[in-house]
């Protein structure tokens, strides 16, 4: 799935922890909803292998006698859907973020004189983590192509999901979801700072619930079958016919409308 799905679903997830947090209602802090989305976001770390630059970079630096294009489409530790896709990872890196927060905290609290350590900490760490969890979600149905799916159990030598039901992006339906979601619960979460409604908490929660049974529902009603073997003499061939779906999908209008948003960011989504 494509980068900016991921990361907004990891927003959404955000939202989520920051209402359940909130004291009486308030969210307190914009950053639990940024560390959902940083969540979101972190996995695809690994795809740096395929940084033009990998090579006389890294490659030297460490010694290593493979290109990192192999890496990238390998099965090993770090190459693309290995260790960063798994949940062990998610959750190492939310311990980090708790130390290295609670050691701010640490700072804070002695220039301070007051506050708690951990307190404050905590919901940040669920958002990354659960953000982190939103997109190992989202890669699931994607083609299994020569990874098989995701290593979700590192360290465990197995690959979960790759499906073959939706293409690498070009998912605007989902994404139109997700956004939706983020929309919605951030409007919730202003509402929750000026009117204090503790049911309010709860809601965004429900949304994102919901969210994700929407773009399950749209996955297991794709037509296509996304499974292919070589990249260069199939890939651009189920390219056009995930567009084609969005297009079957979505209706000519919104679809024109999606796709040029598309064309106008510098990635791929």
């Amino acid at each position: 799935m494509d980068i900016l799905t991921h990361t907004l679903s990891g927003v959404a997830a955000g939202t989520a922890v920051a209402a359940c947090s909130g004291k009486r209602g308030n969210s307190g802090s914009p950053a639990v909803v940024l560390m959902g989305g940083l969540g979101g976001f972190l996995p695809d770390l690994d795809a740096i292998s395929l940084w033009k630059g990998f090579d006389r970079t890294f490659g030297i630096l460490h010694g290593l006698n493979v290109s990192g294009r192999d890496i990238y489409f390998g099965k090993w530790t770090f190459s693309h859907h290995g260790a960063m896709h798994s949940v062990l990872a998610g959750a190492v890196l939310a311990a980090l973020i708790f130390f290295a927060g609670v050691i701010l905290r640490y700072i804070f609290v002695r220039v301070k004189g007051e506050g708690s350590l951990f307190r404050p900490v905590i919901p940040s760490v669920l958002a990354f983590f659960f953000g982190y969890i939103m997109h190992l979600l989202g890669d699931l149905p994607t083609p299994g192509y020569v990874w098989g799916g995701i290593r979700l159990w590192w360290p465990a030598d197995l690959y979960v999901g790759g499906t073959d039901q939706i293409w690498w992006w070009n998912n605007y339906d989902i994404f139109i979801a997700v956004c939706s979601a983020v929309v919605i619960n951030l409007s919730i979460l202003f509402l929750c700072r000026r009117r204090r409604h503790l049911y309010f908490r709860f809601i965004p929660a429900v949304v994102v619930a919901l969210m994700i049974v929407v773009s399950a529902v749209m996955i297991n009603n794709r037509e296509n079958i996304y499974k292919y073997k070589s990249f260069r003499k199939e890939f651009a061939g189920f390219e056009a016919d995930s567009r084609e779906e969005q297009k079957r999908i979505l209706g000519s209008r919104l679809y024109k409308v999606m796709a040029g948003f598309d064309e106008m960011l510098p990635f791929n989504f």
